[in-house]
This record gives C-alpha cells, structure tokens and sequence, in this order.
C-alpha cells in the first residue's frame, strides 16, 4: 500500500512538473498578470521570502478546505496565481529600489492598471494597483517598500472580489495584503489617478 502511495505521489509531481511551464505560459497572458522582473541580486539576503502558487495547489488547498472553510474554497476557486516576493534590503539599495519601484508604476499604468493607492512617505512606499475588464477585477499588485527594511511584491491573478481578499488575508496572513484591507477600511484614503 505505501508503495502504490509513493508512485501515486511521484506521479502527480511529475505531471504537476510537466505542465508547469505550460501553465506559466497561459498565466502570463492573463490579464491581472504582472511581470516584476527577476529579483535574483537580493535572493541572498537575510531574509527572502518567494510564494509562488497557482491553480493546481490551490485546487488541492480548496478540496481540503471544502468541509471545513466551504465560502474560501470557493472564493479560491476564482484565484489563479498568488505571488509574493519578499526581501530585506538596506540604505545600499535605496536608490536601485526606488528606480525599480518607479518603473513598476509607469509600467503600470501604461498596461491599464487602475492605482487605488499610493502611501510615500521619507523612508516607506505603498501602491496599490487593480486591472479589470467589463466591471470584473482580474487582478491585482501590492509594492509595498520599507527602505533599510524590507520590499514585497504581490501579484494575485484571477477573479478578485473585497470579499476574498478579506478571506486570503485571514487565513494566509498575507501582511502585504493589509494595506489594501486598511485601506477599504478607511475614509481617509481615496482613488488617486
């Protein structure tokens, strides 16, 4: 029996492997996609942090879910792709991080995304960024920047409603996410084109 297990298991993987570069292919050409670019010089640093999961994992965390969480398992089930990238960085960085987030935004906008929020402040930068076709979020991007702290990317792909994005907070304490959480919380802070 462990041993029909084991090859069940290697199975799956070999197959999930396979059809791993396929499946980024089509992610790519969705429209709440957003390429980041490679963020390989900080991999390196004391901390790092890289979440890359897609639609077959998150089937497999919904049909788990399902008895337990049956209103997140369903909300998952319009989630394509959740991406979080995470590093610590230093006053050395400063400048090479503020560019990069600067060409993020300009990138941005000229791809259709909508900003819904911008914090700059001396040393901290938050946008927040949301893509949408025909009334539907698609997508949407949190660049939240600490400077001599820490940097995060979030790209979460798919159907996108406030109410998921309240559920995915809660149950996979995204910290990232709570900047977009505060911010439909709060009166102070509106739609900044």
């Amino acid at each position: 029996m462990k041993k029909a297990l084991f090859i069940s298991a290697a199975l799956l993987l070999i197959l999930l492997a396979f059809n791993a570069g396929a499946d980024d292919e089509k992610l790519e050409k969705l429209p709440g996609y957003f390429d980041f670019g490679s963020f390989d010089d900080y991999q390196d640093r004391e901390t790092s942090v890289e979440v890359y999961v897609k639609e077959p994992l998150l089937s497999i965390v919904r049909v788990a879910m399902r008895r337990e969480e049956p209103e997140l398992a369903e909300l998952l089930s319009k989630i394509k792709l959740i991406k979080v990238r995470t590093f610590s960085i230093d006053d050395q960085d400063t400048d090479e991080i503020s560019t990069r987030v600067t060409d993020m935004g300009q990138k941005l906008d000229r791809e259709g995304w909508e900003k819904i929020v911008r914090v700059k402040d001396y040393d901290e930068q938050v946008y927040v960024y949301m893509k949408s076709t025909n009334g539907n979020i698609d997508g949407m991007v949190v660049i939240a920047v600490e400077y001599d702290e820490e940097a995060a990317f979030v790209n979460i792909v798919g159907e996108i409603t406030p109410e998921s994005l309240e559920k995915l907070y809660g149950r996979f304490s995204i910290p990232e996410l709570d900047s977009i959480r505060t911010s439909s919380r709060s009166k102070r802070i509106g739609r900044i084109r």
